[in-house]
């Protein structure tokens, strides 16, 4: 048998918390080996009489209590963890068992009998369930013995205060009172608590008491945290029974149904042995530093009396009508601030429990970088902030007013006829100050960031010291303002912050059941009274609209977060299920107007998802909205949209141009279109009969800038990262190519995109409030003018008979018509669509944005700016064709690749970023680029693909090219051109190459090259070549065609380079629109091009290769490249292209003329074919006739 002393655990000292005698219980209940193995019937009576006479005592504090039952010792002690789950309705004193408090709530009902005075214990005595031995004055010998402070609850109700929302229920208590307090209840007290609470942001109308009785000050974390205990080396929980830890016994149906454990236990600091956040242990006592700052303002409480009905409880944490019990996981409820953080006593071991051939054991390294970690979290946050230049109170007052002339009506969360600066918690002052600095011209600018980021670490500071805070509304209000604050200020630190709260505004919201259905204060009210006074219901009827309109405000920054920034919402519109904020004439009238207190108490807003369900079911409002819901139902349409087109990204169809202005596909539920909603919404809002403010305009400004958005899923973002917002070189490059492509392929579209950019910016133009987010829509109609611009051509039409359409803020049947057709254009405050340039345009906007107050305006104006030098320094990626299609300014020419060779080297272009291959017929490898294309997985739309036609076939060009089509595997060519102005007749010598009997070409002098261009034009008509050009042809052949040709070509590929520039060829094509393609960029490899000393050294200026310096050469000079290799490390080098100086331009310019001039390639046509430095300079070496 074992010993009895086994059995009695033995007492620890233990901080304030859950037991630590978890292992000494574990030895009691685990018998030895000995007993295990005594099977004999008497060894089993004899361990069930020491069972009986077996007695288990409590090891906390000075409780030593004794129990015959180890469950009763467990029940007991959970009294002592804080899991105490029955509160009684009348006293609300909480209790470990249900028969208990029902036999408490029965002594309530004796003592309304016989009036029997009742006795009073001690809060120590009171939390610990023992017996208080004195009475309220004196001091209990338990008290006494441990040497705390015996203190008593104030029994006498206090009258209730102001029940406005701001003011009712702040708590108060003087500073000595509370330093005091901290001093007597700890023998080594952390920290001074009277340091703790004076923030110097008290309200001046708070009422300090000067008793300190009633409220005593929480013991925080130590700052300092400079000494730590010795810890042991290593841990072993596996004997350590799991309610030892969580001050329950586990049920294990939690862990099998994947809940795993209650809804205190997800409490990590009650984990860690701290006080259940419901009721506070031992000697802690209810009173925070915040509440006597006046942070914590609680809900108005309209009545405690107790009913006969089940009572129904007027605390904000039974809004939703969850206890604060609830088995519920999501269920948290914190009632007190936070306390002492103290790590549980252990039996340490001197080796780990684990073994194994790998096992990886923690070493003392490791550990001292754990505790230094601790110690360092547990140190101020941020350094000591200098207040010397802390706004006056002059200044604080101009800045709050500046808060209500020019941002309240944005977001209306604030009653402004009941806002008293006197009655307003600190921090919510702080936030608005900060806000109302931003519209100062006076330079609080900098100053308005500095209150900002202050507010947000006194927000960050109280939500971390004490958990009341997450559930109060002044700090949730705070809390808003200083997050939308921060996502428009400019600062890039404060908008991740406001990106990351986000996430905490709407769990407050979910939480405190702002938006779905909870006890109002109105019916509250008419539940525990049987007649309530007028003015009663007027208050709580505001009050009830305060919290709506806080959970509003919460939604409509959610949404402004995905209308704006394209960010997915946090908020389930399925979630919402509240009426519509009131009338803002009825909340922002004076308390004094009886008339519209009485209206507020009438009035019945719509039900947010009757009114969301008449408008997608009907396509009607079922009464009509004030501004702030109108744009609640604007953002939620808009959200709906942007949930729509997320598909398009996961989607595989095709996209092709379509007539229809909406283009996004809905669920079969919806009867109505979403976005044709919002257009419906927005010129409602033209018949208002109140004032245009920032929220109706914001209701336009969405239709818009949903056009914008949604009439090409992805423009925007397309657009953002072709302008560098992020991406690699070549995602970079592929939005370009998307954009020059929807823009060419789809005109209309691209009008109708172009109009409503130009609308919202006359919107905003028109109608200025200064609202955070007119920044973001003039900054996204800018980039919109930037790429139609920079990516489109011919969208105004060259028809000068048509009258100029003029785009103002409101629509007409005029800009429909150009939509349609095109036409002469002019944008209102913008400029005339003809004589608009990129510079031109990011200069405009770039002075809108200047004058804008908030930061972020001038960040997207540094973006522009930026913008306008980028592309202005850099490289084209594409050029515009005569026929508005794009063509990549780097192509990989396919000339003298051997066979076997061509294809890797396509198949490594296309992997590297290629997009443009050029091919012809006589390079005889046509079928083998065919399938690398194919195989090499790029869609064909996505390659630009150019072939030529043979000079045998000039007679015959339809047989050529369907050869070309044919080996190229594909059913059109995006450019076809002449090869050569020279027909060969074949012959029996050789189908590609015919020569005569003296070994000369076979040419057909006679042939008229007018006849070869009218057969190239029938089959640009025919859609099987998308544009046709010519190659090495000379000014006076491209004169002769001209006379004839209908269809001007889009390009003519010659030979070019520094030693052959070719500028009056150059110079005659651009008059006439035609680009020129360079083939041989770098010369040939026995060139000296590459060797030249100037490139050399220009190569080293810039830190590049001589090749790369030829092919940036080409582009820079408006001309398309064609550089050649089959060799993967040089494919991939020839794609880079680089700016280059106009002084090192020139001398590459020059080059040729300083006596330079060569040729590469000069094939024996038996002429010049009109090149006058085909035999050299002057054709000095020209044969003799």
């Amino acid at each position: 048998m074992p010993s009895q002393s086994k059995l009695l655990p033995v007492p620890m000292s233990s901080p304030v918390g859950l037991p630590t005698n978890g292992l000494e219980r574990s030895v009691a209940l685990d018998p030895s080996t000995d007993a295990i193995q005594n099977s004999s019937g008497d060894a089993r009576r004899g361990q069930k009489r020491a069972r009986k006479s077996q007695a288990f005592t409590c090891s906390w504090n000075d409780c030593r209590r004794v129990f015959g039952k180890l469950e009763h010792l467990q029940r007991h002690q959970r009294s002592h963890a804080g899991d105490v789950r029955y509160e009684c309705p009348i006293c609300k004193k909480r209790f470990v068992r249900s028969d208990v408090m029902a036999r408490h709530t029965a002594i309530h009902e004796q003592e309304s009998i016989v009036n029997k005075p009742r006795k009073v214990s001690c809060i120590s005595c009171a939390t610990l369930k023992v017996r208080c031995d004195s009475q309220p004055g004196s001091s209990c010998t338990r008290c006494q013995n441990s040497k705390l402070a015996c203190t008593y609850k104030n029994l006498k109700r206090a009258p209730l205060s102001s029940r406005e929302p701001s003011t009712s229920g702040t708590s108060s208590v003087s500073p000595a009172a509370l330093d005091s307090v901290a001093t007597s209840n700890f023998q080594a007290p952390v920290d001074n608590a009277a340091s703790q609470i004076d923030y110097g942001l008290t309200p001046p109308a708070l009422n300090i008491n000067s008793s300190g009785q009633t409220n005593a000050a929480y013991q925080t974390v130590d700052d300092s945290f400079t000494a730590f205990s010795p810890l042991p080396v290593s841990y072993d929980f596996s004997n350590l029974p799991l309610e030892s830890l969580y001050g329950f016994v586990m049920d294990s149906s939690d862990s099998y149904l994947g809940w795993g454990m209650d809804s205190t236990e997800l409490d990590h600091m009650n984990a860690l042995n701290t006080h259940a956040p419901n009721s506070p242990p031992a000697n802690w006592f209810p009173t925070n530093p915040f509440d006597s700052a006046g942070f914590i303002i609680q809900e108005p409480e309209y009545s405690r009396d107790p009913v006969s009905a089940a009572p129904v409880p007027s605390h904000s944490s039974a809004r939703d009508s969850q206890p604060a019990d609830s088995p519920w996981p999501h269920v948290y409820k914190p009632n007190t601030a936070d306390s002492q953080l103290n790590l549980p006593s252990v039996s340490q071991r001197s080796r780990p429990t684990l073994s194994g051939t790998h096992f990886d054991r923690v070493g003392d390294s490791t550990r001292e970088a754990m505790l230094s970690l601790i110690s360092i979290s547990h140190q101020s946050h941020w350094p000591v902030v200098d207040v010397a230049a802390f706004p006056s109170t002059q200044t604080l007052t101009v800045c709050i007013n500046l808060y209500f002339q020019h941002f309240h009506e944005t977001l209306p969360i604030l009653r402004r006829s009941t806002f008293r600066i006197a009655e307003t918690a600190p921090v919510l002052l702080l936030a608005m100050a900060a806000i109302g600095a931003m519209y100062s011209r006076d330079g609080l600018a900098g100053l308005a960031v500095a209150m900002n980021e202050l507010t947000r670490r006194s927000i960050s500071f109280m939500r971390e010291s004490d958990r009341r805070v997450m559930f109060d509304t002044s700090i949730i209000k705070a809390w808003l303002l200083q997050s939308m604050f921060g996502l428009f200020c400019g600062s890039r630190m404060l908008y991740q912050h406001a990106e990351i709260s986000r996430g905490g505004l709407v769990t407050a919201a979910r939480r405190m059941h702002l938006l779905r259905p909870s006890l109002s204060f109105v019916e509250e009210i008419e539940r525990r009274r049987v007649t309530a006074t007028p003015e009663e219901l007027r208050q709580a009827c505001a009050d009830d609209e305060e919290r709506r309109r806080l959970g509003w405000g919460i939604y409509l920054y959610d949404m402004q977060i995905s209308c704006l920034l394209n960010i997915a919402p946090l908020f389930s519109v399925g979630d919402v299920n509240m009426p519509l904020p009131s009338s803002e004439e009825i909340w922002n009238a004076p308390t004094i107007s009886t008339s519209f207190e009485s209206e507020l108490v009438q009035s019945n807003s719509s039900n947010f998802r009757v009114v969301m369900s008449s408008l997608i079911s009907d396509g009607r409002l079922s009464q009509p909205l004030n501004p702030f819901g109108f744009s609640l139902v604007a953002h939620t349409l808009y959200r709906l949209c942007t949930d729509a087109c997320e598909h398009h990204w996961i989607t595989s169809e095709p996209w092709a141009p379509t007539d229809s202005q909406y283009r996004l596909a809905f669920s079969s539920n919806f009867k109505q279109n979403p976005q044709e909603l919002l257009d419906q919404l927005s010129a409602s809002c033209y018949s208002l009969s109140c004032m245009p403010n920032s929220l109706v305009v914001s209701v336009s400004a969405l239709s818009h800038h949903g056009h914008i958005q949604f009439t090409w899923p992805g423009f925007l973002h397309n657009i953002k990262v072709a302008a560098g917002k992020s991406g690699t070189e070549r995602s970079k490059a592929d939005a370009r190519l998307w954009l020059s492509t929807r823009i060419s392929e789809d005109q209309r579209n691209a009008r109708s995109i172009l109009v409503h950019a130009g609308q919202l910016s006359a919107l905003l133009m028109r109608f200025t409030f200064d609202a955070p987010s007119e920044s973001v829509w003039i900054f996204d109609a800018a980039l919109t003018f930037w790429a139609i611009i920079k990516f489109g051509i011919g969208l105004g039409g060259l028809s000068a008979s048509q009258s100029r359409t003029i785009v103002t803020w409101s629509g007409s049947n005029e800009v429909d018509g150009w939509i349609q057709n095109g036409g002469p254009v002019s944008f209102q405050g913008i400029g005339d669509l003809a004589e608009l340039s990129v510079s031109r345009v990011l200069s405009v906007f770039s002075e809108r944005l200047e004058n804008m107050p908030w930061g972020i305006a001038d960040r997207f104006r540094h973006v522009l700016d930026q913008l306008d030098y980028y592309f202005t320094m850099s490289v084209a990626e594409q050029f515009k064709l005569n026929t508005g299609a794009s063509i990549p300014s780097i192509g990989l020419g396919t000339w003298q690749a051997k066979p076997g060779e061509v294809g890797k080297a396509v198949l490594h272009a296309l992997k590297s970023g290629y997009k443009h291959l050029d091919c012809a017929l006589i390079y005889q490898n046509e079928k083998e680029v065919g399938d690398a294309i194919k195989s090499s997985g790029v869609p064909r739309k996505d390659i630009f693909i150019t072939s030529k036609v043979w000079n045998t076939h000039q007679n015959c060009v339809a047989e050529g090219l369907k050869q070309s089509l044919e080996a190229l595997q594909t059913e059109y060519l995006d450019l076809y051109l002449i090869h050569w102005p020279v027909r060969l007749v074949p012959n029996e010598t050789s189908a590609l190459f015919p020569t005569n009997e003296d070994g000369s070409r076979s040419v057909d002098s006679s042939w008229n090259q007018q006849d070869t261009w009218r057969q190239m034009e029938e089959v640009y008509k025919s859609g099987k070549v998308k544009a046709i050009g010519v190659s090495n042809w000379s000014i006076p052949y491209l004169e002769h065609l001209e006379k004839s040709w209908t269809v001007v070509p889009a390009v003519n590929q010659v030979e070019l380079h520094p030693y052959n520039p070719q500028h009056q060829l150059k110079k005659w094509c651009e008059d006439r629109g035609i680009l020129l393609q360079a083939y041989c960029p770098l010369g040939s490899t026995s060139s000296p091009l590459l060797t030249d000393p100037q490139i050399v050294d220009m190569a080293a200026k810039y830190n590049v290769t001589p090749a790369t310096i030829l092919i940036s050469y080409q582009i820079n000079r408006g001309c398309i490249v064609l550089p050649k290799s089959v060799t993967p490390s040089r494919i991939e080098e020839n794609h880079q292209a680089i700016h280059i100086a106009g002084e090192d331009m020139d001398i590459l310019e020059s080059m040729a003329a300083n006596g330079k001039q060569q040729r590469v390639n000069t094939p024996l046509w038996g002429h010049d074919l009109g090149f006058d430095d085909w035999y050299g300079p002057g054709n000095k070496n020209a044969p003799k006739k």
